[in-house]
């Protein structure tokens, strides 16, 4: 199985939607579950576990350009509200090898102005995901 470097992965975000790759650093879609525990008398010496409701999670390491018509007009709009969103690991076609995985953000909060003299003008957010997380490979 071949190896990948993540170089230039796809941040979209909006119902655009508007490609804000250029202004990402770094990103981690995160879907899980809680255990649930369904344990008994009659389970015997181990546990028994089931999967919860899915929930997932869209955390973004942004380096802001200092245009903030773009993103900041964009997610500080949306505080408060949703934000659609699609990730991949390239911005080549959608495939097998490279799923969309797309779904909507509760924008729960926002930095517009973050960083130190001498530092990048950047920051980061993590965001809650609201309904289901899709994933296409077509």
């Amino acid at each position: 199985m071949a190896k990948a470097v993540v170089k230039g992965a796809y941040l979209a975000l909006g119902a655009g939607p508007t490609d804000y790759s250029a202004q990402v650093k770094g990103a981690t879609l995160t879907i899980s579950g809680p255990e649930v525990d369904v344990s008994n008398f009659d389970t015997g010496d181990y546990s028994e576990i089931l999967c919860g409701l899915l929930k997932g999670s869209l955390q973004i390491e942004f380096v802001k350009d200092a245009d903030l018509s773009g993103l900041d007009a964009a997610v500080f709009a949306a505080l408060g509200s949703t934000l659609a969103f699609t990730l991949k690991l390239d911005d080549g076609a959608t495939s097998a090898s490279n799923p969309a995985y797309s779904g909507t953000c509760v924008i729960t909060s926002w930095s517009p102005i973050a960083g130190s003299v001498g530092q990048a003008f950047s920051g980061s957010v993590t965001w809650p995901c609201t309904g289901a997380i899709l994933r296409a490979t077509t």
